[in-house]
């Protein structure tokens, strides 16, 4: 499908491509609009030729549709764009505009092409306090999963959460835990999480003054290719996440 954009160039060609990676992802106009942040109606505009997509829209589809590197690159040169920067170009100016960022919302926002690119674009944050767990959902996490992690009440088995009372930085699940070797709800935890199409993650626990740790929880794949680029840019547009949102008064108290 790259090769498809690269040849035809312009804005058909990437309507042409964009058509074939959402049908590849199964998703309907609407869906994909939706993950998108973007109208119905535009999405089929941008589809059909009839619209071209600036770049932001471009970078928010290949988010929406979970492309690697090299595939968003080839969806913006499909749309006349300059190739995406660097992952730690991408997560440097994630973090500086999340910093900059006036509410939770753009905060949110600011970070998720980034966590895209970076292969993690599904998070949470949350609360580990006297009170137990309390988890907090920006509308970055598939439909419905956090809603059966509390209906399940899989916190209380959740050997994630243990793991970031005791770690020092943040941590990929395979350096705290072996999803394998666990059984019940624990196990059902993390076999649910592979049906989303999520084989690992990343949780970065930040101590607090009043003895809470608050945490942001981020999920999809692993790098291979740049595990220490994929760490540390997790790391910091994590961080900054959590102590702004802390700031804020977004995430929980505990």
């Amino acid at each position: 499908m790259a090769r498809l954009g690269e040849r035809r160039g312009g804005t058909s060609a990437f309507g042409e491509l964009l058509r074939g990676w959402r049908l590849a992802r199964r998703l309907s106009q609407l869906e994909l609009a939706m993950r998108a942040d973007l109208s119905g109606r535009h999405l089929c505009f941008v589809e059909t030729g009839r619209a071209r997509a600036s770049a932001p829209i471009v970078d928010r589809l290949a988010a929406a549709l979970e492309l690697e590197a090299g595939d968003h690159d080839a969806l913006r040169v499909a749309a006349g764009l300059a190739r995406q920067p660097s992952l730690a170009d991408q997560a440097f100016a994630a973090a500086l505009a999340v910093q900059g960022a006036r509410n939770p919302e753009a905060m949110v926002e600011a970070a998720k092409p980034a966590l895209a690119a970076l292969g993690m674009p599904h998070f949470f944050f949350g609360t580990m306090g006297w009170r137990g767990f309390d988890a907090v959902d920006p509308g970055g996490f598939p439909r419905g999963w956090l809603q059966r992690y509390r209906a399940q009440e899989y916190a209380a088995r959740d050997p994630l959460l243990p793991a970031a009372c005791t770690q020092r930085g943040g941590f990929f699940w395979e350096d705290a835990v072996e999803p394998q070797k666990l059984t019940g709800r624990a196990s059902r935890m993390f076999r649910e999480a592979a049906a989303e199409g999520i084989d690992s993650g990343f949780v970065l626990p930040l101590r607090g003054g009043d003895g809470s740790v608050r945490i942001v929880s981020m999920m999809g794949r692993r790098d291979a290719e740049q595990p220490d680029v994929q760490r540390l840019g997790l790391q910091l547009v994590g961080q900054q996440m959590v102590e702004r949102l802390t700031a804020t008064g977004y995430l929980p108290a505990a």
